[in-house]
């Protein structure tokens, strides 16, 4: 399974209000067009203000280029880009494109709030790391009682790693994220082999809230 990303920055000025607005009506016209249940989150309590994700998973890679190409495809799509686009959307766009090597996402669960944190493997530890990224992942999970998924970067910076866990709402996401950094296995683990694998100056962790 893999999860395709899509980031941009909210032009600066005017009322964001009106610009999320715009960012959901694009959001409607491109699930649409590709047939994809594509969500749309914005960071929240984080670093870079403005910026918004789409985000989808899919089973495979062809079923994510026919989902572009129809994309391209579609008028309404590209009329809304080609007159909104410009004033809605700084700095243009960035992909993403992860494989999850563990877990799975449930398309039935409500997913408010997403935690997620963004590291890379340091030389020459690749396998260490995906085994490592894995333990922590299934340790998180049973921590808060919430999915963690792991996933590689298959774009971008070779050995990007990452984990995502979903949360219903804000509340469920600060006893869980309080309750795996206070688990001493859990800290042990951070502190000790992960700390070796995972270079902490290349770990960054955010919010992101869902929008549509």
């Amino acid at each position: 399974m893999y999860l395709f990303s899509r980031t941009a920055r909210l032009t600066q000025g005017g009322r964001v209000a009106d610009k999320l607005a715009g960012a959901v009506e694009l959001t409607g016209l491109v699930s649409k067009a590709s047939g994809l249940p594509i969500g749309l989150y914005g960071t929240e309590f984080s670093p870079a203000l403005g910026t918004i994700v789409w985000s989808v998973f899919v089973e495979d890679l062809p079923t994510l280029q026919a989902a572009g190409d129809a994309m391209l495809a579609d008028d309404g799509v590209q009329d809304f880009i080609a007159a909104e686009g410009e004033s809605l959307f700084a700095d243009g766009m960035d992909d993403s494109l992860l494989e999850v090597l563990h877990g799975v996402p449930d398309p039935e669960r409500e997913i408010n709030f997403v935690s997620g944190i963004q590291s890379a493997v340091g030389p020459g530890r690749l396998r260490q790391g995906v085994g490592l990224g894995i333990e922590l992942a299934e340790k998180s999970s049973a921590i808060s009682g919430e999915t963690c998924l792991f996933v590689v970067a298959m774009t971008g910076p070779f050995g990007g790693v990452g984990w995502l866990t979903g949360y219903p709402d804000l509340v469920s996401l600060q006893e869980g994220q309080a309750a795996i950094f206070s688990d001493p296995a859990m800290l042990d683990l951070i502190d000790g082999p992960a700390a070796e694998v995972f270079p902490p100056q290349g770990t960054t962790s955010t919010i992101y809230r869902r929008i549509v």
